[in-house]
């Protein structure tokens, strides 16, 4: 299961571009989907939604 280091630190890179990427978008498009939406849809259900 050991990995060389470089490997192992390019992944781990990577995976925090995605990861911060992978939250930063789906958070801003349901920011922008709640304030758009009328409060009757976007209070109920943005604090409850997390993005997949």
């Amino acid at each position: 299961m050991k990995k060389l280091n470089k490997e192992t630190l390019l992944n781990r890179r990577a995976f925090l571009r995605r990861s911060i990427v992978g939250r930063l978008i789906p958070a801003v498009t349901v920011y922008l989907i709640a304030k758009s939406t009328p409060p009757l849809f976007g209070q109920s259900s943005a604090g409850r939604q997390e993005p997949i």
